[in-house]
């Protein structure tokens, strides 16, 4: 009864541990208890006796068999074990045991009594067994309630991390700051030994990794479009818009969780756990994809404002370059000044500017710039042969990202230096239906791939280039004249 009223004072289990210690200890002074309950983050059960704390893992056979043995388990003779454990003698024997009194509700184990043999050498009577039994049935009520109110605790925890989370988030407004600060929180909160982030390209539909952490260090060389990942979970993911978590044949746990951005799935957020920290429980694994889901919000948020900051950046440029163009009124330099704006607006590392021979149709190279330039002024391209001769026989833009696998594809400028094409955009200058020649634009030097948003701006600035190219040769036709 006194062990009863002293226990419904406490409330976590530190205190809980204590009153049963000592209420063991009293009514059998030989015995010295160990108590052992159980640690869910530590997926184990840990040992509260004179500051010591050695742990057991909750797969351990020793948990198994308590959480299905009925009553107190007497080590004292072998012979008398239940048969689950003697086939794990070194483990029970670790503990130097002999009683066990496990304390479950129902299924669930909350912890047990560990004592060990007597200095005298007897073993436990069956009053103390009774005793230690009674101890064991009046700690259930308290442990259970510890145990809840744990529970709340690690709730608000939760919350108030992610509470922090989304607020930080929600003001930073620089795409790689965000993506240190959400591992810095992943490693905080999840102890994560490797951490990525794969966004999905919008062109290719891959995912390429934008973030990559291995054993604390950030490497930034393999991160990038063109750094493609192709892991099949990763991919099932984002393809998905699921989660999953698994442990690979190196032991080390894999939470995979896609970023969901409304109706889309953005990318794939993943990272790596090992030691203790393998096999997360069900909760911890669900709190992995909620801040992958206001990772995701953020991310799509700043993606969206840098589309349009570029835009409008572009746009500028282009306002710019046609008033660069208006004041141009000589060919030679116009389509100098054409080629290199064009260069200058996609950031690529080559171009050529071809014009159309009106007799024959051919194009012939006016400017170039990169490998072979001088070797190609003045060359002429047979209308229809290669991407720049398809331009300009059907009037439409050609965009291609693999040249080196497309038929149509002129490959002399290659063959002639050390210079390798990976991506090509062309697009015709077209005044009304005729096409006064072709500008081609060669290999972004972030090694992105062009997309549709790149061919329209091009587009864009072709038909300025031919209001000026126009008025440039009509003034030369006037000063013949």
């Amino acid at each position: 009864r006194a062990y009863s009223r002293e226990l419904t004072a406490t409330v976590d289990a530190d205190q809980i541990a204590a009153c049963l210690i000592k209420y063991a200890h009293a009514g059998i002074p030989e015995a010295e208890p160990l108590l052992f309950l159980p640690d869910e983050k530590a997926r184990s059960f840990v040992s509260y006796t004179n500051g010591h704390k050695p742990f057991i893992e909750e797969t351990s056979p020793l948990v198994q068999c308590l959480k299905e043995e009925d009553g107190i388990v007497d080590l004292a003779e072998e012979r008398a074990w239940p048969e689950a454990l003697k086939t794990h003698q070194a483990e029970v024997q670790a503990l130097d045991a002999a009683v066990l009194v496990p304390m479950k509700n129902g299924r669930d184990l909350l912890g047990w009594l560990a004592l060990n043999r007597k200095s005298s050498g007897q073993h436990y009577t069956p009053s103390e067994m009774s005793y230690l039994a009674t101890l064991a049935d009046q700690s259930l009520i308290g442990l259970e309630r510890a145990n809840v109110l744990r529970r709340l605790q690690a709730r608000v925890t939760e919350l108030d991390t992610l509470s922090q989370f989304s607020q930080v988030l929600n003001i930073t407004i620089n795409m790689d700051d965000l993506m240190e600060l959400v591992y810095t929180s992943y490693h905080r909160v999840f102890q994560v030994n490797d951490f990525y982030i794969a966004l999905r390209d919008d062109v290719t539909g891959r995912l390429y990794m934008a973030f990559c952490v291995e054993e604390d260090e950030r490497h930034e060389s393999k991160e990038g479009k063109g750094h493609w990942v192709d892991s099949p979970h990763v991919t099932q993911a984002a393809n998905t818009g699921q989660p999953s978590f698994l442990t690979d044949e190196n032991g080390r746990f894999w939470a995979i969780a896609p970023l969901n951005a409304g109706a889309e799935t953005i990318g794939v957020l993943y990272g790596t756990y090992t030691g203790q920290s393998l096999d997360p429980h069900k909760r911890q694994n669900q709190l992995f994809t909620v801040f992958a889901d206001r990772t995701a919000v953020a991310l799509e948020r700043l993606l969206t404002r840098q589309n349009l900051e570029e835009y409008a950046r572009q746009l500028e440029i282009i306002n710019e370059i046609t008033l660069s163009l208006a004041a141009t009124l000589e060919l030679e330099p116009l389509l100098n000044l054409i080629l290199d704006k064009a260069i200058e607006l996609l950031n690529t590392e080559a171009g050529t500017f071809m014009l159309t021979i009106p007799d024959t149709g051919e194009l012939e190279f006016r400017v170039v710039r990169g490998p072979a330039s001088d070797h190609l002024i003045g060359t002429k391209l047979p209308i229809g042969t290669g991407l720049a001769g398809t331009v300009a026989q059907t009037g439409r833009p050609v965009l291609v990202n693999r040249v080196q696998e497309d038929k149509r594809w002129f490959d002399k400028v290659d063959e002639a230096t050390t210079f390798e094409s990976q991506s090509i955009l062309t697009v015709p200058m077209l005044r009304q239906n005729t096409v006064l020649g072709v500008l081609q634009v060669i290999n972004k030097k972030n090694g992105a791939p062009f997309d549709e948003s790149d061919q329209r701006l091009l587009m864009s600035f072709a038909s300025q280039a031919v209001v000026a190219l126009e008025n440039a040769r009509l003034l030369a036709q006037t000063d013949e004249a």
